[in-house]
C-alpha cells in the first residue's frame, strides 16, 4: 500500500470505519417507477443544494439523491475522526 497518510493504514488495520450509505431497495424501486421529472421535484424540495449540484438528467443518480435523503437520519457519519483515539 502505497500512500501519504496514515488514513489508508487505519482503513486497512480496522482502526478507521468506512461505512457505505445506506440503501433501501424497495423505496427505489417504488422510485424507479416515478418520471424523471417527478424525481426531480420530489429531489428539490427535500434538499435544494443538493438539487443544484445534481445532474438532473440522470434518473440513476437522483434516485440515490432521493434515497439517501429519506434515509440519512438513520445513517451515521462514514467518518469520525474522534473514533480512531
Amino acid at each position: 500500500v502505497v500512500g501519504g497518510t496514515g488514513f489508508f493504514v487505519d482503513s486497512l488495520t480496522g482502526r478507521l470505519e468506512l461505512n457505505a450509505p445506506q440503501s433501501d431497495l424497495e423505496l427505489r424501486e417504488q422510485l424507479g417507477s416515478k418520471s424523471l421529472e417527478e424525481l426531480n421535484l420530489e429531489l428539490e424540495k427535500l434538499s435544494p443544494d443538493q438539487f443544484a449540484i445534481i445532474d438532473k438528467k440522470n434518473k440513476i443518480r437522483v434516485i440515490r439523491a432521493i434515497e439517501r435523503n429519506l434515509l440519512k437520519s438513520v445513517e451515521k457519519p462514514a467518518f469520525n475522526r474522534d473514533d480512531m483515539e
